[in-house]
């Protein structure tokens, strides 16, 4: 087979520029913070939390808080009006940060970091919200379907870039905005091919090199089953790049395993000799899989994955080897599977060419398999399907996690914390451990069958258990978990 040549990628036009932008808002609300906020001396983490004032365009909500000594302390809250020094630089800051694949950030975090007390060095930062509803501090703040269209109106977003709960709050208002058109970009362009296979430049994974052969999937597989041809469908993978893109750490980065295993994601098999199966599969006996892998920095060889098939297109094309382009759409969890089990490569790389990449390292994905995951949940759960939840929630093999406040045996289950402060009455359940992961990685997780982790909820008097912290997630009344454990029981008598 032939290999790929080496090539180099290129920013999207116009990214430095709209990150040097950014930048700039953000060191003058790390200044306006510290200059503005009164605080004893000793502080880990100064934190200004900001969001749009949905009952007064022009405004916002800004939340103050420090860490100490790894305890969160609460200050100020209130509205923030055109009139101050602040909202311009937030107005500054989301016009920089807006972009029509991911809209302007629904909430945002200035993050400034300490050390050295009494004379301080600080770092600051930025966590940019753009999908998740943003929390209302205030009474009367909440995201109306008529402040929503306003603010889409001004920032407009792509169909593909809409949250499901913002489309369908402006369906029950019977409002529309006409989505952004998807803008063009450039993300990898061929260069010289380096006769060493040099390295090449990127976030994760630079130098592509060549693909690696793996045998396809075992005989007599039905064809409904089969790897197809086309673009995946995982906009929560992409919404997770981004994330990571703007804050690339550890719980951001086990995010994008989370809606990796999630979803469906693709692969590159340009090459690839598929030979048809007895039974109408698309791969049968006899076929040669060829799989697409880039180089990382440290000469890692790793898988390339792709949410987009447009990024994919443009890497191949990089590479020049004159095969034709084709991609299969498969389970990310079959993925990572598959590239554990019949390829020698260090990990996978999601999106190597595109506006954000996430390295993702063959022990943490082994981890991650080998813990309990209840795929058959989460499928139903992007697709909205309440009765194959259900269905899969009672299967007799289904496990669920359950996150508990300790490693003890006397650790109590966690619950979601209420915003007024009331006693938390909804159970934390999750379907695999990069979910939990993704919100805390220090969560203590303990695996029991989903029957019994239901009951679990049931016998400790919760009012509703609550599938997966994050999106897509699903809240169940305790009355419709006991009339599942009833129907689950009956099956088991029948």
């Amino acid at each position: 087979m032939s290999t790929t040549p080496s090539h180099r990628f290129t920013e999207r036009p116009g990214q430095q520029q709209r990150e040097q932008r950014v930048q700039e808002a953000v060191n003058a609300l790390g200044h306006w913070l510290l200059s503005s906020t009164q605080t004893t001396p000793g502080w880990d983490q100064l934190i200004a939390d900001f969001t749009p004032a949905w009952s007064s365009p022009g405004s916002y909500l800004a939340r103050i808080s420090e860490i100490r000594d790894g305890e969160e302390l609460v200050g100020s809250t209130g509205a923030v009006g055109p009139a101050t020094t602040v909202v311009p630089l937030l107005e500054q800051l989301r016009a920089a940060a807006y972009e029509p694949e991911t809209g302007a950030w629904l909430s945002a975090s200035i993050v400034i970091d300490a050390q050295g007390w009494p004379e301080p060095q600080y770092q600051v930062g930025l966590d940019a919200e753009y999908e998740e509803e943003p929390s209302s501090w205030l009474p009367g703040e909440e995201a109306t379907a008529a402040a929503l269209a306003q603010d889409l109106r001004a920032y407009p977003r792509t169909a593909a870039a809409l949250p499901e709960w913002m489309a369908r709050r402006l369906e029950e208002a019977g409002l529309t905005v006409p989505p952004a058109e998807a803008q063009e970009t450039d993300a990898a362009a061929p260069a010289e091919t380096a006769a060493d296979g040099g390295t090449a430049h990127g976030q994760e994974a630079a130098a592509a090199a060549p693909g690696s052969a793996a045998p396809a999937e075992a005989a007599g597989r039905p064809a409904s089953a089969q790897p197809i041809t086309g673009p995946a469908q995982n906009p929560d993978l992409l919404r997770a790049l981004e994330h990571y893109g703007r804050r690339p750490e550890h719980r951001t980065q086990l995010n994008v395993l989370r809606a990796l295993m999630g979803g469906q994601a693709l692969l590159d098999v340009s090459g690839s000799d598929f030979q048809p199966g007895p039974r109408g599969e698309q791969i049968g006996p006899g076929s040669t899989l060829r799989l697409q892998t880039v180089q990382g920095p440290d000469g890692a060889t790793l898988l390339a994955v792709f949410a987009t098939e447009d990024t994919a297109r443009a890497l191949h094309a990089a590479g020049g080897t004159g095969t034709d382009f084709r991609t299969q759409a498969r389970p990310g969890a079959q993925i990572l599977r598959q590239m554990l089990e019949e390829t020698p490569c260090d990990g996978v790389v999601v999106e190597p060419n595109g506006r954000a990449s996430c390295r993702l390292d063959r022990a943490l994905i082994a981890e991650a398999l080998a813990a309990p995951h209840l795929d058959a949940a989460k499928e139903a759960l992007l697709e909205e399907s309440m009765p194959r939840l259900l269905g899969s929630l009672i299967a007799p093999d289904a496990r669920l996690l359950i996150a508990l406040d300790g490693p003890g045996e006397d650790a109590y289950p966690i619950y979601v914390q209420t915003e007024d402060g009331s006693t938390p009455e909804t159970m934390l359940l999750f379907t695999s451990a990069p979910e939990a992961a993704a919100i805390d990685p220090e969560l203590t997780l303990r695996a029991a069958p989903a029957r019994q982790a239901l009951q679990l909820a049931v016998d400790a008097g919760a009012g509703h258990v609550r599938i997966n912290a994050l999106s897509p997630s699903a809240v169940l009344p305790i009355e419709q978990v006991r009339e599942l454990l009833e129907l689950a029981a009956m099956q088991d008598r029948l």
